[in-house]
C-alpha cells in the first residue's frame, strides 16, 4: 500500500487489527529485514498476533517507497514518518521499533511525537550519527562454514554478507538473501548518498526522559554501531530492558534466532500486561 507523505509516496504495510507497532527499518534495505524477522513470532503465537497491528514503512530513497527525490536528511525522513503515521493511525497511541538507522529515526519520532508513544524497541540501534565517534568492537567472524557460496551468488551481495557477518554459514546466507538483497537491490545509492551528507538530526535526541517498557537487543561483535553507546543512554530509557548477544553483529536477527524470538515474544508480553490489552 502507498500514503502519501510530504509529497512522498511511502510504501507499507499493514498487518492485523489491535494496537499499532510502526516498524522502522535501517538504511540501505527495506521493510522486509524486520518483517521477515517479526512475523513468525505471530504466526507462532496466535494469541499476541490479534493484540497487535503491525505496520512496515520502507523508507525514502529504499524499497517500493516513490516520488521521494526531494528528501535530502534525517529531518526530511523523520518529517515524512510523522505524518505518515498520523495519516495511518490518527491521533492513537502506539509502540516503535526501530533496526539500526531506524533506531536513529525512532528516537527522533520519541522526541516529536512524545504522548503518542508508549514503548519502544530497539535492535542494533545507531546511537551516534557521527562513524568515528562510535565506541565500536573490532570486525571478526566467529563461524566460517567450509562451504557457502554457490555459483548464484554475485560478487556485490557476498561483500555485502561479508561486511556485516560474523556467523558466515549456508543457514545465515540463506537468510540474508531472503531478508537483506531483495531491499538492498533497491536501494537507490546517489540518493542515500545525499541523505548521509545531512545524516545527524538537527535537534539533540538525549534532552528526553521515555517511561514506556523499552526492549534493546545489541549485538556483542556488532563493529557497526556497537553496543556501548546504547548502554550510555540507559539512564534515558527508564523501564528498559537491555540484552547484549554474543556471537551476533549488526545482524543479530538473523545470526541469534532464537534468542531475538525469546526477548521480542517477552517484551510483547510485558507491554500487554503494562496496557492491559
Amino acid at each position: 500500500m502507498y500514503i502519501g507523505s510530504n509529497d512522498v509516496k511511502l510504501y507499507y504495510e499493514d498487518i492485523s487489527e489491535g494496537y499499532p507497532i510502526i516498524f522502522i527499518h535501517g538504511l540501505t534495505v527495506d521493510h522486509r529485514v524486520l518483517k521477515h524477522s517479526i512475523e513468525p513470532i505471530f504466526e507462532q503465537h496466535h494469541d499476541l498476533d490479534q493484540k497487535f497491528r503491525r505496520i512496515y514503512f520502507d523508507l525514502p530513497a529504499m524499497g517500493r517507497t516513490k516520488n521521494d527525490r526531494h528528501i535530502k536528511s534525517t529531518d526530511d525522513i523523520v518529517n515524512v514518518l510523522i505524518t505518515a503515521i498520523k495519516e495511518v493511525i490518527g491521533d492513537q497511541k502506539f509502540i516503535i521499533v526501530g533496526q539500526s538507522y531506524g533506531g536513529y529515526l525512532s528516537r527522533a519520532i520519541i522526541k516529536r511525537m512524545h504522548s503518542q508513544v508508549t514503548n519502544a524497541g530497539f535492535i542494533c540501534p545507531v546511537i551516534i550519527a557521527d562513524h568515528s565517534m562510535r565506541e565500536l568492537p573490532k570486525k571478526q567472524v566467529l563461524e566460517r562454514s567450509e562451504s557457502v557460496y554457490d555459483d548464484t551468488v554475485n560478487e556485490e551481495d557476498k561483500q555485502q554478507f561479508e561486511s556485516e557477518g560474523v556467523i558466515i554459514t549456508p543457514r545465515t546466507l540463506r537468510r540474508v538473501a531472503k531478508d537483506i538483497w531483495p531491499g538492498y537491490r533497491l536501494r537507490r545509492k546517489a540518493h542515500i548518498q545525499e541523505i548521509q551528507q545531512n545524516y545527524i538530526f538537527s535537534q539533540p535526541l538525549n534532552d528526553f526522559i521515555f517511561e514506556g517498557v523499552s526492549l534493546f537487543l545489541l549485538g556483542k561483535e556488532d563493529h557497526i554501531v556497537g553496543y556501548q553507546d546504547a548502554i550510555n543512554i540507559a539512564d534515558q530509557f527508564v523501564y528498559a530492558s537491555y540484552a547484549i548477544l554474543h556471537r551476533a553483529g549488526h545482524n543479530l536477527q538473523i545470526e541469534q534466532v532464537q534468542a531475538f524470538n525469546m526477548h521480542i515474544q517477552q517484551w510483547f508480553n510485558q507491554i500487554i500486561k503494562e496496557q492491559k490489552l
